[in-house]
Parts: structure tokens; sequence; C-alpha cells
């Protein structure tokens, strides 16, 4: 078994039994498994923040399989995106995916003009269900940490990402243009 594969289960078992353990980042290939696996057990939201969505980690097929899987389900779930750039000319190709008469209405996406830094650094996260969380400190090197059940870290997150998320433009994902 490779030692991306071993990853992988490792991974997906945290996940299955949402341990409260700390997983660790370091590439764009973990970072697909990470994001599949939240995406996979997350039941009611999922907060991204992000730069542009324009990477290699979002164009993953595991990454985009499990977010439509999620907005999928029979239930209410929601999912928020906010960008800290945006271009109209370079359309995310998640936001083609994403862009479906039963999606619409459970998908919110904004962003603001500029990254949000930590110790002078650009910093990217993804929070669900007030749970699971990834924080990405070095999104050149794609380092990150996380959990599958970390309460504490997963709703100061989710309390900075709602701060950020009320001061965004909306982006009109159905016309792929920022509403005005």
């Amino acid at each position: 078994m490779t030692d991306l594969a071993l990853y992988s289960k490792r991974i997906t078992g945290m996940a299955d039994t949402f341990s409260t353990e700390t997983f660790l980042n370091s590439s764009i290939e973990h970072a697909g498994i990470i994001f599949s696996n939240i995406f996979r057990k997350a039941e009611n939201y999922i907060y991204i923040y992000a730069g542009d969505l324009n990477g290699g980690i979002s164009s993953q097929n595991q990454y985009w399989f499990e977010l439509l899987n999620f907005l999928s389900k029979n239930k209410s779930e929601h999912l928020k995106i906010l960008l800290s750039k945006y271009n109209p000319d370079n359309i995310p190709d998640l936001f083609f995916r994403i862009n479906e008469p039963e999606f619409i209405s459970k998908i919110e996406v904004k962003y603001i003009d500029k990254p949000v830094m930590m110790n002078e650094k650009e910093f990217h996260f993804c929070v669900a269900d007030g749970l699971m969380y990834r924080l990405e400190t070095d999104v050149e090197l794609f380092l990150a940490q996380g959990s599958f059940n970390n309460v504490d870290v997963s709703k100061s997150l989710e309390t900075i990402f709602e701060n950020l998320f009320k001061t965004g433009k909306p982006i009109d994902i159905c016309n792929f243009s920022v509403a005005i």
C-alpha cells in the first residue's frame, strides 16, 4: 500500500469515528483526502474560506464528488463559500459543478477583496457542523491541521467565518458575476 493510500485509510478511519485526534496535512493530495472526508461526514453545513478555488485542491475528483453528495442529501444542508480573491473572467470549475437548480437554494458564495492573515501569512479553513475543521496555515505548501471532532477550534473558526461573511460581497453563481 502506498503512503498516500495509508494516509487516506487513516484519515477515513478518523472521520468515521469522529476522532478527537488532530491530523496533519502536508500536500495537495492530503488536502483532497481531508476535504472529501469532511464533506462526506457533514450533515448540516459546511463553511469554506479559500483563495479563489482555482487551485489544485478543489479540482480533485474526490473533493467535488463528496461536496455534491453533501448537497444532494434530502436535508436542509447549507454550503457557504467565502473567497479572498474573485475574478469573473476566471470562474472556478467548482461553481459550474454546484450550479444546479436543486443546489442553488442551499449555497451562498461571497468574496472579500483581501486575504485574511495570521502571523503575517494568509490562511484558509473549512468548518463543518461546528465539529470538524481543517486550518491551512501555509497556502503555498498546503500545510494544515484539523480534526473531525473538536468543537472549541471549530466554533472559533466558525465565528471568524461568520464575521467575515457578513462583510463579503455576494457572487451570483447562477450568472457568474458579483452582485451589486
